[in-house]
C-alpha cells in the first residue's frame, strides 16, 4: 500500500498541493498542480536543463497542434531565454502537447512528423548474469517459458490452484522490489511477470513510463514499467467493449521483501491471469491484468496507466466510453483469528460504522478480507465479488464490505477528500478520480485488503523487514479465497461463456457446480434438455463428449 505525505498543517485553501511533474531521459517540465488534481497548472523552465538545438520549422513539424501563442511560448522557454513562471489549464489536450513535447525532446527534434516514437522495450537479450540466475530459481517446475500451465486445476472449470499462489510468495515474490535499493531484483520480478504473461497467450505490454511527481519530490527523473496482459474479449477493438482491470502493485519500500504488501497480490494477480487465460471459457468484453510499478511512490503507475495507456491507448483509440471496473488487490495475506488482533482507527469508525460495529462483535479478530468502495460508484464491483466470495463458504474467511458514501463519481472539496485520505492509499484512487479536469468519467474500482498496517503481525511489519516469507503467514486461505473469487467476478462481469460450444454463462456455470438449495437452481437455471446436462458432466470432466455416448 501506498505511503501516506504529512498532511498536517494545511488549511482547506492549499489542501492537499499536488506537484504533477511530466519528464523524460534527461529533460524535464515542471507542471505544479494547485488544487484536488484541478486548478491552473504552473509551467517553470529550469535554466539547468540543456536542450538540444532545433529549427523552428522541426518544432511545428513535431508540435502541430499547437495554437500560434503556445507555439510562441514554447519556442521561447526550449531557446533557454524563459525562465518566468506561466500557468495552462489541466485538460487533456494540454496534457498531450506536454506528452508531444517531450516526445520531440527525447527524440531531439526529429524532421519526421511521422508517429510519436514510443518509448524504449526492455531490452531482454541484455538481461544480467545475477537476473538470469533469479528466473531460473523464480521459473523452476513452471515450465513459464513453454506453456504457463504447469500448475493445473481440477476438473473443475475457472478453478484457482492455491499450491500455485503459495509457490509464488514463497519463491517468486520473496525478494525486494525497491526501484531505489534492489534494481536487479525487481527487474527479475519484472521479467518473470512478463514472461507467465507471454507463456498463457496473453498480449503483453511492458507500459514504460516517466513517473508524474517523483521528480518534484525526490528532485530526479524516474523510468516505471507497468507489465500488462491483455485477455482480448469478443468486443475487443469496438465501442462496445467494457473492459475490466485486475491490478496489484509490484514495487515495494526499501528494506522489505514485500510477503504481504504486495507479494500476495502480486500471486493473486498471476494466478487468476493463468486460470482466466487457460479456462477454455470466452468473454464477452477484454480482460486486463496490470502489475503496476511505483506504487510506494504516490501510486505513479497506475496514475500512468489510467491517464496514458487506458484512457488514451485503449479507451479513446477504440472509442470506448466507460469500463466495467477495477478490483485492485493490495495486502491480501495476513489473517489472523486471534481476538484483538484487528485494529479500526477512528477515521474508518466514522465513515464506516456498520463495519465498526461488525468487528467489534467478532472481538476485534482481523479474520477478514475488506473490500473498500464507493457505495454510489463501485457497488456492482463490490456486491458481485461479495456473492462469489460468500458462495465458497470457508466462513472462517469472512467479508467485510467498506461502502464510502461521501465519496461519489464527482472530485469531492479538499476538506472532504482529507478526512478520507486513508481510504485513498492504493492504486484504486486513479480510477476513482483522474488528475484532470477532462469530462471523462470516474472509474468504478474497488480495492480488496486486509488492511495492511492495521492486523496483526503487520502492526510491526509494515514496510519492514520482517513483512517476509520466512516468519510471516502460514496460512494462506485468505489469499486463495479471495482469488478464487476475484477470477469468477471478472469472469462474471466480463460476460464469459464456457462449456461445448460456449452455451453456458458464468453465472449459470457457478450456480450449476455450487451448493445452492436444488429448487433455487430450478427457479434460475433450468435445464432445457438432458444433453444439456450431458454437456455440463462432460465439461466438468465427469463424462466422456456427447458425441462419443454409447447409443
Amino acid at each position: 500500500m501506498g505511503f501516506r505525505e504529512d498532511l498536517e498543517g494545511l488549511n482547506h485553501n492549499d489542501l492537499p498541493t499536488w506537484m504533477v511533474k511530466r519528464s523524460l531521459s534527461q529533460i524535464t517540465l515542471t507542471c505544479v498542480n494547485i488544487g484536488v488534481w484541478g486548478g491552473p497548472v504552473s509551467v517553470k523552465y529550469s535554466s539547468e536543463l540543456a536542450f538540444p538545438p532545433f529549427k523552428e520549422e522541426d518544432l511545428r513539424a513535431k508540435m502541430p497542434s499547437l495554437d500560434q501563442e503556445q507555439f510562441e511560448l514554447m519556442k521561447l522557454v526550449f531557446s533557454g531565454n524563459y525562465t518566468e513562471t506561466f500557468t495552462l489549464a489541466p485538460t487533456d489536450t494540454d496534457f498531450e502537447q506536454s506528452l508531444q513535447v517531450m516526445y520531440a525532446l527525447r527524440t531531439r527534434w526529429s524532421t519526421d512528423p511521422g508517429p510519436e516514437p514510443e518509448v524504449d522495450p526492455l531490452e531482454l537479450e541484455e538481461v544480467p548474469k545475477e537476473v538470469e540466475q533469479n528466473l531460473e530459481v523464480m521459473t523452476e517446475g513452471e515450465a513459464v517459458s513453454q506453456t504457463g500451465r504447469a500448475f493445473h486445476s481440477p476438473a473443475s472449470p475457472l478453478h484457482v490452484a492455491p499450491e500455485h499462489l503459495r509457490h509464488m510468495m514463497e519463491t517468486v515474490f520473496t525478494v525486494g522490489r525497491s526501484h531505489e535499493t534492489d534494481p536487479l531484483d525487481k527487474f527479475s520480478v519484472v521479467l518473470y511477470i512478463t514472461q507467465k504473461f507471454d507463456s498463457l497467450g496473453l498480449m503483453v505490454v511492458d507500459h514504460v513510463f516517466s513517473a508524474a511527481e517523483y521528480l518534484f519530490w525526490f528532485d530526479q527523473p524516474l523510468q516505471g514499467v507497468n507489465i500488462i496482459g491483455i485477455l482480448p474479449g469478443e468486443n475487443w477493438g469496438t465501442p462496445d467493449d467494457r473492459p475490466v482491470v485486475l491490478g496489484a502493485h509490484m514495487d515495494t519500500v526499501p528494506g522489505t521483501p514485500g510477503f504481504d504488501d504486495n507479494g500476495s497480490g502480486l500471486a493473486a494477480l498471476v494466478e487468476a491471469a493463468r486460470v482466466l487465460a487457460t479456462c477454455g471459457c470466452s468473454f464477452q468484453h477484454s480482460i486486463f491484468f496490470v502489475a503496476f510499478d511505483l506504487e510506494e511512490i504516490g501510486t505513479q503507475g497506475s496514475t500512468m496507466f489510467v491517464k496514458d495507456y487506458l484512457s488514451r491507448s485503449i479507451m479513446d483509440k477504440f472509442g470506448i466510453t466507460e469500463i466495467t471496473g477495477a478490483f485492485i488487490v493490495d495486502c491480501i495475506a495476513n489473517w489472523d483469528p486471534t481476538p484483538g488482533s484487528q485494529d479500526f482507527p477512528p477515521t474508518w469508525t466514522a465513515y464506516l460504522p456498520d463495519n465498526a460495529r461488525s468487528i467489534e462483535h467478532h472481538n476485534h479478530t482481523g479474520d477478514f478480507a475488506g473490500v473498500l468502495y464507493r457505495s454510489q460508484v463501485d457497488a456492482r464491483l463490490a456486491n458481485t465479488f461479495s456473492r462469489y466470495y460468500n458462495d465458497l463458504g470457508h466462513e472462517q474467511y469472512r467479508l467485510e464490505l467498506m461502502g464510502l458514501q461521501e465519496l461519489g463519481a464527482k472530485m469531492p472539496n479538499a476538506t472532504i477528500l482529507k478526512n478520507h485520505f486513508d481510504f485513498i492509499r492504493s492504486d484504486h484512487i486513479r480510477f476513482w478520480y483522474l488528475n484532470d479536469t477532462s469530462d471523462r468519467p470516474s472509474m468504478p474500482a474497488a480495492l480488496i485488503t486486509d488492511m495492511g498496517p492495521y492486523r496483526g503481525r503487520m502492526r510491526q511489519c509494515y514496510h519492514l523487514a520482517c513483512d517476509d516469507a520466512e516468519t510471516g503467514f502460514s496460512d494462506l486461505g485468505l489469499v486463495s479465497k479471495v482469488t478464487q473469487a476475484v477470477v469468477w467476478a471478472i469472469a462474471d462481469l466480463a460476460q464469459g461463456r464456457c462449456g461445448p460450444r460456449g452455451r453456458l454463462s458464468v453465472p449459470t456455470l457457478f450456480a450449476l457446480m455450487g451448493s445452492a438449495p436444488r429448487e433455487d437452481l430450478d427457479k434460475r437455471m433450468p435445464l432445457a434438455s438432458i444433453q444439456d446436462a450431458m454437456e455440463i458432466l462432460h465439461f466438468l470432466g465427469l463424462l466422456p463428449a456427447v458425441g462419443t455416448q454409447p447409443t
